[in-house]
C-alpha cells in the first residue's frame, strides 16, 4: 500500500466519523473539512489522470484551504490533536498528490 493511499484511508474514517456536524465543536469540523478536501483531490486527481499537470495557483489555493483550517483549530478543544493531524495528513496528502503535477512558472 502506498503512502497516498494510507493517507487517504484516514481520511476516509474520518469523513464516516465526523459526517454529521450538527452540534459538533470547531475541531470536529476542521477535522471533517480536511477530510473532503483530500476526498475531492483523489476524486480530481485519481491514477488514471496523473499524467494532466496543474497550474502554481491551484496548488497554491489547496495548500491556503488548510492553512486557514490551521488558524481556526481551538487548543482548548477536544480533539486538538487529532485535528492538527487531519490538516497534516491534508497538506502531506496534497504535496503526495498535486505538488508533483504542478507547472513551474517562470
Amino acid at each position: 500500500m502506498q503512502i497516498e493511499d494510507i493517507v487517504y484511508n484516514r481520511a476516509k474514517e474520518r469523513l464516516k466519523k465526523y459526517s454529521r456536524t450538527v452540534k459538533k465543536s470547531i475541531n470536529e469540523k476542521i477535522i471533517y473539512e480536511c477530510a473532503v478536501i483530500q476526498y475531492l483531490i483523489r476524486q480530481d486527481y485519481r491514477d488514471d489522470t496523473r499524467l494532466y499537470s496543474i497550474n502554481q495557483s491551484l496548488y497554491e489555493q489547496e495548500r491556503e484551504k488548510i492553512k486557514k483550517l490551521y488558524k481556526k483549530i481551538n487548543k482548548k478543544e477536544d480533539n486538538y490533536g487529532k485535528t492538527v493531524e487531519a490538516c497534516n495528513d491534508a497538506l502531506a496528502y496534497i504535496e503526495i498528490v498535486m505538488k508533483p503535477r504542478v507547472i513551474m512558472e517562470y
